[in-house]
């Protein structure tokens, strides 16, 4: 679903800047607010660079939380979109 019109519009509206900053955020939120070395752990195929570009600054924009509700709403828009009930 990250890559959902409604994911990207569900982060965007959260602030986050550019894809990545909403991808990484949305995708470790469930972490919470961990080190940038964590989340390149976690998700293991970016590069730490890439990682560290988006957090921490994302958490200084919204909450693990914001990012955790926005993914599930925008998840559930793209399901509907798809017509999946």
């Amino acid at each position: 679903t990250y890559f959902a019109p409604e994911a990207r519009a569900a982060l965007d509206g959260l602030g986050f800047r550019g894809f990545w900053m909403g991808y990484f955020a949305a995708r470790s939120a469930p972490l919470g607010k961990v080190p940038a070395d964590v989340v390149t752990a976690a998700v293991y195929n970016f590069t730490p660079e890439r990682v560290a570009k988006a957090l921490p600054a994302a958490w200084e924009i919204a909450s693990p939380v914001d990012a955790i509700d926005a993914r599930e709403k925008s998840a559930v828009a793209a399901l509907r979109r798809s017509g999946v009930s």
